[in-house]
């Protein structure tokens, strides 16, 4: 999508040089449209990536306003995010209460993304992820990253919930170790203190027989 649009940007941008510098000379016309194109694709990029930092990415844990499951209200809760879609991000919402006698919860351990309670916490990983818009993360930062072992429980929880339905599988996206390489990525840069850009209660076995349950089509964890 942004190729597209910077495709367009940059074409509308030579052609409007073109029509501005009437002159014979074809070698200066032709470096004076690629160097227009050129300074706008670079200012795009950098529009992007400054809109890029302000959203949240897959791995990351955040302060957010999560909806409730069973009515039409919200309240701040750390989440993880495992998708982003126009307008919202898929999160799994994080609890300070005990779920260690439910199997659709882990535990999910605090280094340093809770700095008030600094106890571990229990993550919702059977439960269909919420939609919460992008102006409801409370914060112009994350907390920190999803600890790599947690990360992995969500994946292998997809991978065991795509495995009930193999005939709705999707095609391969393309290589499996490049969500878990983005997530390494996440990892490394809240390591070094900093981060630059790249309602229903349906279980993991609550979709029709032969389909896959739909809260696992989009997610950006590597199957």
């Amino acid at each position: 999508m942004h190729t597209m649009i910077l495709l367009g940007l940059c074409t509308a941008v030579a052609l409007w040089m073109r029509d501005v510098v009437e002159t014979d000379n074809y070698t200066l016309e032709a470096g004076l449209e690629s160097l227009a194109a050129g300074l706008t694709a670079v200012l795009f990029r950098r529009g992007v990536r400054t809109w890029e930092r302000k959203r949240p990415l897959p791995g990351e844990i955040w302060l957010a306003r999560v909806p409730f499951r069973d009515r039409d209200e919200a309240a701040p809760h750390y989440c993880v995010v495992v998708g982003r879609r126009f307008g919202h991000a898929d999160v799994l919402q994080i609890t300070s209460q005990n779920k260690d006698t439910r199997d659709d919860f882990v535990r999910i351990p605090n280094v340093g993304w809770d700095t008030v309670s600094g106890k571990d916490h229990w993550l919702e990983i059977g439960l269909t992820p919420r939609r919460v818009p992008y102006v409801d993360f409370l914060k112009s930062r994350p907390q920190g990253a999803c600890p790599r072992t947690t990360w992995r429980q969500i994946r292998d929880r997809r991978r065991k919930c795509r495995a009930a339905a193999p005939r709705a599988r999707e095609p391969d996206r393309g290589p499996p170790a490049r969500s878990e390489a983005r997530h390494l990525a996440v990892l490394a840069r809240h390591e070094n203190g900093s981060r630059v850009s790249p309602n229903s209660t349906a279980r993991c076995g609550g979709s029709q027989p032969g389909t896959a349950p739909a809260w696992t089509k989009g997610w950006t964890v590597s199957p």
